[in-house]
């Protein structure tokens, strides 16, 4: 069954959303699979974009609205209002340094990074909600405060990581291109509004 047809008849979604987090890669050579040597990274000390896929178990949105309630005399009953979203991305992942991400994150927490050296960009993408065009899909890029909690394991046990990706300000939204690994907001091709007669 289609992701299109489970929303149409009323089904749940399967976990469709694809997770990407803009990372410094700190990688000094690479593996060239047509030799299979290691070859000096073209990308090394470069912001590159990656998936947050091997070595996450969890990575969950929070979007957390705040509201302001109010009682009024005349009313028996508070009327509540949405003031505002302090979105937070809960993440559990198991500490694989050779992956980017998971070495990007650990790296942020461990060397207590603060301010701006602490923030990146990230990107949700909505596959199950369908391609806008071949290979395109709807998306959401925030800018995020990476807020590394806990690093526990001991003895036989694996090494594990918590923490939340903090929303810094507005996010965006847009579409994502999986074969460039672009992010193109909605506002850059909205059309140009018609001047004023």
């Amino acid at each position: 069954m289609s992701e299109a047809t489970q929303m149409q008849q009323g089904a749940a979604i399967r976990h469709t959303i694809a997770d990407m987090l803009r990372v410094r890669d700190n990688r000094l050579t690479i593996l060239d699979p047509d030799t299979n040597d290691m070859t000096p990274n073209p990308d090394y000390n470069s912001m590159v974009w990656v998936r947050c896929g091997r070595g996450f178990t969890g990575l969950d949105e929070s979007p957390n609205a705040q509201t302001d309630s109010v009682a009024y005399i005349s009313d028996t009953s508070t009327t509540t209002t949405v003031t505002g979203y302090e979105t937070q991305f809960a993440f559990t992942a198991d500490l694989i340094y050779s992956e980017l991400a998971v070495a990007f994150i650990y790296d942020i927490g461990t060397r207590q990074l603060t301010g701006g050296e602490a923030e990146t960009d990230y990107v949700r993408i909505e596959i199950f909600k369908g391609t806008v065009s071949p290979g395109v899909y709807p998306a959401r890029k925030f800018r995020v405060a990476i807020e590394l909690t806990d690093i526990s394991g001991g003895g036989t046990e694996k090494i594990v990581m918590d923490g939340n990706l903090n929303n810094v300000g507005q996010y965006e939204d847009g579409t994502w291109d999986m074969a460039t690994r672009d992010f193109t907001p909605l506002s850059a091709s909205a059309p140009e509004p018609e001047p004023e007669p």
